[in-house]
């Protein structure tokens, strides 16, 4: 449970409702320095009082209190995963319960900041896909405003960033960044050198290699980014792609993480279907579409291999955990219709094109 803000509270109901000290004081019958030290905490109200003052304000007494449940973590990653799969199945229904969810839990903030990722990675199923973003929006900025844990209001904050390039609004994104690109911190190298100076090297270990894993995968990413914004400049694409191959090569990156693997491969196909080379772009596709087939999604899952051993612990801390941010169904549908974008149109005639497309929508159906 959440500490009382009973003082707080009564402060903002009291001009809420537009009363002043005097007008409460008068209403409850006590004096205004009474009703000064209860919004200060300086005192409590009398416990006869807090039915009367909750009346007034039109409130619970729970909420009059700022008593307010809270979730485990562990209770809150289970409830993702289970409204992920439902989500697939009936979103209408689904959503009701998130609703309710949220009203029930308004100041849990790590459960409202899951509501928001499940709201992002699932909008997509809704008609009024504006409002659902917006309520992402939203959720993120009680989480910053009204928040104490800082991990959590910098989750909020990058969440909220997401959501930003999402629906393509860049102004939004360097209003709160900033326009130069500041050096990436240094927190997690620290907090590996304070273990190794403590004589922990299983727990440095850990940091190092969570650490090592994270700027790996964020490589790729830029480099995909990377080679979007050169689209145009066939040589250095070229170079681009040779450097994320031999990583992905290096570093198995196929075994190790499915979703970065087939962007880069998809991110290669619409690259060279540019450059009118459909024999490089069809061979992109055959890759994505054999990662897919060989790729248990039903069980899609974050894990480590023969290098990074002892990131588990490190990737089970992690806000959703191990676990796909969508369920399996809502990942098959997505990864078929993908090909039916208008970037791959120049391929859908390619009869190599098209025993992809069918593999994936029988992967679809199963």
């Amino acid at each position: 449970m959440n500490e009382l803000n009973l003082g707080k509270n009564i402060v903002y109901y009291r001009r809420k409702n537009g009363l002043t000290q005097d007008q409460l004081a008068e209403y409850i019958g006590v004096s205004k320095s009474s009703v000064s030290k209860w919004e200060n905490n300086f005192t409590f109200p009398d416990i006869i009082l807090l039915p009367q003052l909750a009346a007034l304000f039109n409130i619970s007494v729970d909420e009059l209190m700022g008593y307010s449940p809270q979730l485990s973590k562990e209770r809150i990653k289970s409830l993702y995963n289970e409204l992920a799969l439902d989500m697939a199945k009936d979103p209408i229904k689904t959503y009701q319960r998130c609703q309710q969810l949220i009203k029930q839990y308004y100041s849990c903030f790590e459960l409202l900041y899951y509501m928001a990722v499940l709201y992002l990675n699932h909008y997509i199923l809704f008609k009024n896909k504006d409002e659902i973003i917006e309520e992402c929006l939203q959720l993120c900025k009680r989480i910053e405003t009204e928040c104490n844990l800082p991990t959590l209001v910098k989750d909020a904050v990058s969440l909220e960033l997401t959501i930003y390039t999402v629906i393509q609004k860049p102004h939004e994104i360097l209003d709160i960044l900033g326009e130069t690109a500041r050096p990436i911190s240094q927190d997690c190298e620290m907090i590996g050198a304070a273990f190794q100076m403590l004589g922990n090297l299983e727990k440095a270990n850990e940091i190092y290699q969570s650490n090592v894993y994270q700027h790996l995968l964020m490589t790729i990413q830029n480099s995909i980014s990377l080679l979007n914004v050169n689209i145009s400049r066939q040589d250095y694409c070229e170079k681009i792609l040779d450097r994320i191959f031999q990583l992905i090569d290096i570093f198995h990156i196929e075994e190790l993480h499915f979703n970065i693997t087939a962007i880069v491969y998809l991110n290669a196909a619409h690259f060279y279907t540019t450059c009118q080379n459909n024999e490089q772009a069809l061979l992109m596709i055959e890759k994505y579409t054999s990662l897919l087939l060989k790729t248990d999604l039903d069980f899609l899952s974050l894990h480590g291999d023969e290098f990074f051993t002892d990131i588990t612990p490190w990737l089970n801390d992690l806000m959703l955990g191990i676990n796909a941010p969508r369920g399996a169904q809502l990942i098959k549908e997505s990864v078929v219709d993908v090909l039916n974008s208008p970037m791959f149109t120049a391929l859908k005639d390619e009869k190599r094109f098209q025993v992809c497309l069918h593999q994936l929508k029988k992967l679809k159906e199963n």
